[in-house]
């Protein structure tokens, strides 16, 4: 028989979990495979064919320098290759069964005190038969399983269900298996994903909660803090060339996808990352009364030097990772916090009147939203204001210290990984990508085109908090390496000039934006 635990519910605490030895009762779940029909897994769940015709990559060199019509092969999404055998034998049955994707956290992913484990859960497009039930078991770092728990669908689709607790158990592994049954009987499973429990001490569970224990509080997805809490350490100094960011924090609800259009009578969309920053003196401090939020992002992800034109349509989707949709889109309603419709944008006369790559010096910028509920959509968290640097922990920018030879954590939405934010940590260097300008350099970083915009963060804590010191920029279409602007005022950059004038110009209208011609 099958164990199923708190039926219809999306929330359960460990403590109310009893977990045994494999090997009991709690197994015969996996014997119910009413139909006959065996499980058939297939190699990643996570692998999924991108649709590259939804965008395509600005300029179509975000961070690689191509023409907009010639976006090179390594930024197009991959496949892993599966294993052949048996292929043919199992290719009709595979078609037969439910499909699970989108499974959340992946593995390997390190998670908090409380988390969502979700999952798109669909019907065969063979049989088309409905979902039935979708099952849920958990196996502790002893190698003890608890019995099945019943996971609800939330959305079309989408099925989750939240388990606390886990903050009593940092540095260890877990496992969690999901299971899907359709009403003729046919199953899918996803067995074994193992995940790790990170940090300790206070940060837990209300890392999770916004630093808050009302369960009225919780989130849908709480993974994704609007507010960290105010405990925190040093964000280990790990080398990674390109990965899912699993830290959570501050930092990935700043961060987010800015989709934009020209006016060129393409009806093309395209895809950058910008981090709303705080708009006090010298960015180390919000302000709540000027009336407006910043994004801090690169120039080429606000205005086209070659169409010598801003944006005519943007929008900033914060935490983007956590939509509810297949990947980036305009349907503010599939995304965590909704959508802000951007109101103009500020760029340096630099970057206007020059072309790629001359014009790298001044690859920064910063968009305007102004503090009015006409300008937010969608959002299915909990207690949102619609005011932006509200509603999301806005990060400081650092305009005064040396940027060089610092460890930075660089983040962004790469454009073939679509809807994860991803990242890169390492110590940077430099390079001249051009003969008269030294970029910062983080020489092993692999992200990719959609990324550009996205913030280069030093001294990050383990709540998502740190000093933003540069922006993702560019780099080569033949090996990795992430190139970023210096944002420092006394070496020469206008970056605090640009984000001085977005914090008070009027809105210019039509036009999208402010060229500053001196500063």
């Amino acid at each position: 028989r099958a164990l199923v635990g708190l039926e219809g519910a999306a929330y359960v605490h460990l403590d109310s979990l009893e977990f045994r030895a494999v090997g009991n009762e709690f197994d015969a779940h996996d014997n119910l495979s009413e139909g006959g029909e065996d499980e058939e897994e297939e190699d990643d769940l996570q692998d999924e064919e991108q649709d590259e015709e939804a965008f395509i990559l600005h300029q179509g060199r975000s961070l690689q320098g191509l023409p907009q019509d010639d976006p090179p092969s390594n930024m197009r999404p991959t496949r892993r290759k599966k294993n052949n055998n048996n292929k043919k034998n199992n290719k009709n049955k595979k078609k037969k069964l439910p499909k699970i994707d989108r499974l959340t956290p992946s593995k390997g992913d390190t998670i908090q005190g409380k988390q969502t484990f979700s999952a798109r859960i669909q019907p065969s497009q063979v049989t088309q038969s409905d979902i039935s039930d979708v099952s849920f078991q958990l196996e502790d770092h002893n190698g003890a399983s608890s019995g099945w728990l019943t996971v609800p669908r939330v959305s079309d689709g989408l099925y989750e269900i939240t388990v606390d607790g886990f903050e009593r158990y940092p540095g260890t592994q877990w496992e969690y298996t999901l299971q899907a049954k359709d009403q003729k009987g046919k199953k899918k499973s996803a067995d074994n994903i193992a995940f790790l429990v990170g940090g300790g001490g206070s940060s837990g569970s209300n890392f999770a909660n916004n630093g808050n224990s009302d369960s009225n509080n919780n989130n849908s997805n709480n993974n994704n803090p609007n507010k960290a809490p105010p405990a925190s350490n040093p964000l280990p100094q790990t080398k990674v060339s390109d990965s899912t960011w699993t830290h959570a924090g501050a930092v990935q609800s700043a961060t987010g996808r800015i989709m934009f259009e020209f006016d060129d009578d393409t009806s093309q969309s395209f895809v950058c990352s910008g981090t709303v920053v705080m708009d006090g003196p010298a960015s180390q401090s919000p302000d709540a009364d000027n009336g407006r939020t910043i994004i801090q992002t690169a120039a080429h992800c606000a205005y086209n030097d070659v169409l010598k034109q801003f944006a005519s349509k943007a929008i900033f989707i914060p935490d983007q990772a956590s939509t509810r949709g297949e990947k980036s889109n305009f349907d503010c309603g599939d995304d965590y916090y909704g959508c802000w419709y951007l109101s103009f944008a500020v760029i340096a006369e630099g970057w206007a009147e020059g072309s790629f790559p001359d014009n790298v010096p001044y690859d920064y910028a910063y968009y305007t939203v102004f503090d009015d509920q006409s300008t937010h959509a969608g959002g299915f968290a909990n207690g949102l204001t619609g005011i932006l640097d509200r509603d999301v922990t806005p990060m400081a920018i650092d305009f005064s210290s040396s940027p060089r030879s610092e460890f930075v954590f660089s983040i962004g939405y790469s454009a073939d990984k679509d809807p994860k934010l991803r990242h890169c940590s390492m110590e940077n260097t430099n390079i001249n990508g051009v003969p008269w300008y030294t970029n910062l350099w983080l020489e092993d970083c692999a992200m990719t085109g959609g990324a550009s915009g996205g913030p280069w963060m030093a001294d990050m804590d383990d709540a998502g908090n740190g000093r933003l010191i540069s922006v993702n920029s560019w780099g080569f279409t033949h090996k990795p390496g992430m190139a970023g602007p210096v944002l420092r005022t006394s070496d020469g950059s206008w970056a605090e000039c640009l984000f001085e004038e977005a914090k008070s110009a009027n809105d210019p209208g039509r036009v999208g934006g402010i060229i500053v011609k001196k500063c």
